[in-house]
């Protein structure tokens, strides 16, 4: 039996909890929306593929701390482990990047089928659509290359000058993800009001906004938590 101590042990139930959570929910979504003959292909899938990505993600958060992490996941005690943390932590970079842009095309996706019955809503929520991806292309590709070579995001001491500080990518990255997360939240608010939906219809449409509240604390939190952790970067 793996004996863990105290901080990995919070880690290690947190990253549990978070992939038990998103199982039920993502998989309660899909059998209602099944059982109503509501399923949808892009939506649908989109979200699906978020949680694989999401479930990649925990995978190696995991594998790290059972592995790895044992006394303190975010301490790692030799360099060897601080390039295994480092690398691992490249990988998970990236994987969020693209995840978290899937989980707002998914939404973006669900609103055209919901709300797509006005010419001005069509328009407004293409056009977030056009920003979210673009947000994706060049934020994936900055999180992949942001060190030259690639290989110098997991170097402990990467030469001067190879790659761009983290909180030159990902401040930017948070920042701006909060605005495209209050922006997607803030559509269904402006048109739920212009559609003839039943009490029953508008609920679920509810629900997705105060999920995307917790989104939006949520992006808040990590984006206090980069500023704090800017003058500590693990690299350059």
């Amino acid at each position: 039996m793996i004996t863990l101590d105290q901080p990995t042990q919070r880690a290690f139930s947190t990253a549990v909890a978070f992939i038990a959570l998103t199982f039920i929910f993502v998989g309660l979504r899909l059998f209602l929306r099944a059982r109503a003959k509501q399923l949808s292909f892009l939506s649908d899938g989109l979200c699906l593929a978020s949680f694989v990505l999401f479930c990649a993600f925990v995978g190696l958060m995991l594998e790290y701390i059972l592995n790895i992490g044992k006394s303190d996941p975010f301490k790692p005690s030799t360099p060897t482990d601080l390039a295994k943390f480092l690398k691992i932590l490249y990988v998970e970079q990236v994987l969020f990047t693209f995840d978290i842009s899937l989980v707002k095309l998914s939404l973006l996706a669900l609103y055209w089928n919901v709300f797509g019955v006005h010419r001005r809503t069509k328009i407004v929520i293409a056009t977030v659509t056009a920003g979210c991806v673009i947000w994706c292309i060049v934020f994936t590709f900055l999180a992949a290359f942001r060190c030259r070579p690639i290989d110098y995001a997991w170097v402990p001491v990467p030469p001067p000058g190879t790659c761009m500080s983290r909180s030159d990518v990902y401040l930017p990255l948070e920042g701006t993800n909060l605005f495209f997360d209050i922006v997607v939240l803030c559509i269904p608010v402006f048109t739920i009001g212009q559609l003839n939906l039943s009490k029953g219809k508008k609920i679920p449409v509810i629900g997705i906004f105060v999920v995307g509240v917790s989104v939006c604390v949520a992006s808040i939190g990590r984006l206090v938590g980069i500023t704090q952790g800017a003058s500590r970067p693990l690299s350059a």
